[in-house]
């Protein structure tokens, strides 16, 4: 009988149809650094790159997140992926070394410079990467102004996309609450009725904030009274003193997510665990779920974020990347790492011990179209 596997003809990856290639490089492309590399083989292959940005503009896939590591050289921040376990380092975005609190949302770092100033920052773009806010408000209390320092924020959209975005900040010494709508001249505060906010997020048209005691509310900045509302109480008594309560969307549904820890060395509050509640719509109470249903949640200073983890390789299911906000000594691993939801084990980062110098952060990737022009296509495609 005739071999047919001799028959068989190698086919050039160059040769295939750029439907084809279309749909390959939307199934298989994950990581950024695949995607610029994608878009710089050939002329045909840029085209598809440019093609599938426009179309993903009306509505963006969401990207596998980088943990976003600083250096005590604040010209250099790399970036960690969490699949091939690389470093890849970048010098696109310098901070002040006095400000160290650090969001981000929607693939932008929100940053305070030295004079209080707030920037949105992209650090995947080499030109327009910067966008200038407004100071925060002072904050009044009991007759007096309290500073109004950035410590979380959210956007509502990427300002690439909507150029009618909102930013909603967590900021001062109570933890309240402050919005920016692009094009207005300063923040408005909803003052200090609604403070120690711990999380907030955007989805479904407003804003939605969980504070210490689990209470969740809606803000909805578009109307002019009653901006504030609490939509559910509190999840019940929980005896964990040392606890951050997050609020994430995923699958449609809200859930508060609370990481739980204990009071180590250098003040630093180790990770033993999380507990997962979610929002009951109907009777607004929340009740505890077991899993995530397939779902991998990333939570920190960045804007709390689940993706279905069958569509990332090799991205763990039911479980919770996360990152801490304290600054330790180098030699000190952060409090950084996998929780698998199933089994309740920690995974933590060691390969990271010694690189970090400040909290490390998720961020999303995003990409221009003018990007492979950019020196990103270099800064990003080197790795240590």
């Amino acid at each position: 009988m005739e071999n047919t596997s001799s028959n068989i003809r190698e086919v050039d990856w160059l040769d295939l149809p750029l439907n084809l290639v279309s749909v390959i490089s939307e199934k298989l492309l994950i990581h950024i650094q695949d995607y610029i590399r994608f878009g710089a083989v050939c002329r045909p292959w840029r085209f598809v790159y440019i093609e599938n940005h426009h179309r993903c503009c009306l509505r963006p896939p969401r990207r596998l997140p980088m943990l976003m590591i600083g250096s005590v050289d604040p010209q250099t921040h790399s970036f960690y992926d969490i699949i091939d376990k690389k470093v890849y380092n970048s010098s696109l975005v310098t901070f002040s070394k006095n400000k160290g609190c650090c969001s981000s949302s929607e693939g932008w770092l929100i940053k305070e410079d030295e004079k209080s100033i707030v920037h949105l920052i992209n650090p995947f773009l080499s030109v327009n990467n910067n966008i200038e806010l407004p100071v925060l408000p002072y904050l009044e209390y009991e007759g007096v102004n309290l500073d109004g320092f950035l410590i979380k924020a959210v956007l509502s959209a990427n300002p690439l996309l909507s150029p009618n975005f909102i930013v909603m900040a967590i900021y001062g010494e109570l933890r309240a609450l402050a919005f920016y709508k692009s094009g207005d001249s300063a923040w408005t505060s909803l003052g200090s009725e609604y403070t120690d906010i711990e999380d907030v997020i955007y989805c479904r048209d407003r804003f939605y904030a969980v504070d210490f005691d689990g209470i969740l509310w809606a803000c909805n900045v578009n109307t002019p009274h009653n901006i504030m509302s609490k939509i559910a109480p509190q999840f019940g008594r929980c005896n964990h003193k040392i606890r951050t309560h997050y609020i994430v969307e995923s699958l449609e549904d809200l859930l508060q997510v609370i990481k739980v820890g204990y009071r180590g060395e250098y003040g630093v509050c180790p990770t033993i665990g999380f507990i997962v509640f979610k929002l009951d719509l109907v009777e607004l109470k929340w009740f505890e779920v077991m899993n995530l249903s397939g779902q991998t949640l990333f939570l920190g200073e960045n804007t709390s974020l689940s993706l279905l983890a069958s569509d990332y390789p090799q991205c763990r299911p039911n479980s919770i990347y996360y990152t801490d906000v304290n600054f330790v000594p180098s030699k000190r691993v952060h409090d950084v790492g996998v929780f698998n939801f199933e089994n309740g084990t920690i995974e933590l980062y060691h390969e990271l011990k010694g690189r970090i110098f400040s909290p490390p952060i998720w961020i999303e990737p995003t990409l221009d179209v003018s990007s492979l022009d950019q020196k990103i296509s270099s800064n990003l495609l080197i790795s240590n």
